[in-house]
């Protein structure tokens, strides 16, 4: 005959221990969108850090032609080479494949910046492959694009009751980090109506954190040698860049004033052909649109205003001064 003996809850603790809750499974953190200026931000300081021993030893120091190495004695990592010739800088060492930007006679002209800030947008330009060479696909601006649109559609045009939470779940949850899934993810979701349209036109390569360390590093390294104690050919080569700095900008002041003079001209012709109009008696033509039509005229193309020569000098983000960041 089998017994069964009641335990207390003491008796049955000390036979099997004391009951544990259940886990819950933890909720998903939500990672931060950065934005392009908080990676370009990080960069910096990530470029400060890994430079903060850097040493300049200048290897070759012949006009146009320079050699400069800057690195940490104490140690290999990080180190980086400057190398110019007449139209053209490279940089290279421990900093990924490297870069060779061609654009003014000087290139140390080129790269200064009194501000020390960088133009990853412009310098990107006078690579051989272009801006496209140096950009990568980035899960933070594919966050990013698609937040912003999110909003504006809200804002502007409203969107069902729940969007905003299933677009977390079911988009900005997801592994994004590689972009044809991120893109198929984008496209496939759909909340009560509400979809992103068009987004094979979305864009979300940004610059690649190593071609921004580099252009740091340039920087940097021409900041270095400005410092250094100035030798004859060195102070020689300085005097003939400002030269042909301050040459190129009275050839371009002439040539401003000289599209000026043409302007006016045309303004004064077309004065004249409208008072001659009204004096027929005929309908007058508005002097805006006869203006815009003589304008049409075969004429010098018009400059890139990323050519100008003190472009470069901008700070992150600008075209021109004062220019939205």
């Amino acid at each position: 005959m089998t017994t069964t003996e009641t335990l207390t809850a003491e008796q049955g603790a000390a036979l099997l221990g004391r009951p544990q809750p259940i886990p819950r499974a933890p909720k998903p953190s939500h990672r931060p969108i950065r934005t392009s200026r908080d990676i370009e931000a990080e960069v910096e300081e990530r470029f400060r850090k890994d430079t903060a021993g850097h040493e300049l030893r200048i290897l070759h120091d012949d006009g146009l032609y320079r050699h400069l190495l800057l690195r940490n004695l104490r140690g290999s990592e990080y180190w980086y080479e400057l190398i110019t010739w007449p139209g053209s800088l490279a940089i290279r060492g421990d900093v990924g494949d490297g870069y060779t930007f061609t654009r003014l006679t000087d290139m140390f002209e080129f790269f200064r910046s009194e501000r020390g800030g960088i133009n990853p947008h412009y310098w990107a330009e006078k690579l051989g492959g272009g801006r496209r060479s140096v950009k990568e696909y980035s899960e933070d601006l594919f966050r990013q694009r698609v937040v912003e649109q999110f909003v504006s559609d809200a804002r502007w045009e409203g969107v069902p009751p729940g969007t905003g939470k299933a677009l977390r779940t079911w988009v900005l949850d997801e592994d994004l980090s590689d972009e044809r899934q991120a893109r198929n993810v984008l496209e496939d979701f759909a909340h009560e109506g509400y979809e992103f349209s068009d987004t094979w036109e979305w864009d979300f390569h940004d610059y690649d954190p190593a071609f921004l360390w580099c252009c740091h590093a340039i920087v940097a390294g021409i900041a270095q040698y400005d410092r250094a104690p100035k030798t004859p050919t060195r102070l020689r080569t300085a005097w003939e860049s400002a030269r042909q700095g301050r040459t190129s900008l009275r050839t371009r002041a002439a040539e401003l004033e000289s599209e000026v003079r043409r302007l006016n001209t045309l303004r004064g012709d077309a004065e004249q052909l409208i008072e001659r109009e009204r004096g027929y008696g005929e309908e007058c033509v508005d002097i805006a649109d006869l203006e815009a039509a003589l304008m049409l005229s075969p004429q010098r193309q018009a400059e890139d205003p990323h050519d100008s020569p003190l472009h470069h000098d901008y700070a992150l983000g600008h075209d021109r001064p004062g220019g939205a960041v």
